[in-house]
């Protein structure tokens, strides 16, 4: 376990002036599931980018190894995505190197703080059409007997942290109405086919100052869920 490498000293420097909404769990929470399977065209596929590792947040450098904390950072992500997977209720579920926005919705995350016993992420979820899902910072707080060998082939120390994630996307997802849903989808294909052939397909989107897209052909602009 890539955490295992890190020092376990449990002096958490938790980042200070949060503008978003922090969430804290110290057990497991269960992974809530859709309540029924959404039509073909209104499943949202998610792309997880590789984590932020932070690096360049810290106060104190020493106490973090660079390179751990960037396989952490692509660890972390492709863990979120297995969630996520697990879920359902969504479409195709992917890690991405970069935050292009070709997926119907892309989630961005930073390593705040981890230590191996104490984890806390900021995520950032928004839909092909600009709207911001969330944007808040999630704890979690495990033990080293968490890292014992049978621990560890059950689950990983911070999947309460995933999950609440998961569990909160979900719950945005299910207030979002069918139109939109396929709106959103509608988009993420016209930003892909506008990246990959601009001439042909740059007057398919239009965005307003504040980033918001929309096709052009409906004329609707896309407020958020």
């Amino acid at each position: 376990m890539i955490r295992a490498l890190l020092s376990l000293a449990f002096a958490m420097a938790l980042l200070t002036g949060c503008v978003s909404e922090t969430v804290k769990s110290t057990s497991v929470p269960v992974l809530d599931a859709p309540t029924a399977l959404a039509p073909d065209d209104e499943l949202l596929d998610v792309g997880v980018v590789i984590f932020d590792p932070g690096i360049s947040t810290l106060e104190d450098e020493e106490q973090v190894y660079p390179e751990v904390r960037k396989a952490e950072a692509t660890f972390m992500a492709t863990e979120l995505a297995e969630v996520l997977t697990e879920q359902g209720g969504w479409g195709a579920v992917r890690v991405v190197p970069d935050d292009r926005q070709f997926s119907d919705l892309l989630v961005r995350g930073t390593i705040l703080h981890s230590d191996g016993e104490a984890l806390e992420l900021k995520i950032l979820v928004s839909d092909a059409r600009g709207t911001r899902w969330l944007d808040k910072r999630y704890q979690g707080i495990t033990s080293r007997y968490a890292y014992e060998q049978g621990t560890r082939v059950k689950q990983d120390p911070f999947l309460a942290v995933y999950r609440m994630i998961a569990n909160d996307m979900l719950a945005i997802f299910n207030k979002v109405p069918a139109k939109d849903r396929v709106t959103i989808r509608r988009v993420a294909e016209m930003r892909f086919a506008r990246d990959f052939a601009s001439g042909a397909f740059a007057d398919y989107l239009e965005e307003d100052d504040a980033g918001m897209s929309a096709c052009a052909d409906c004329r609707q602009k896309m407020t958020p869920c």
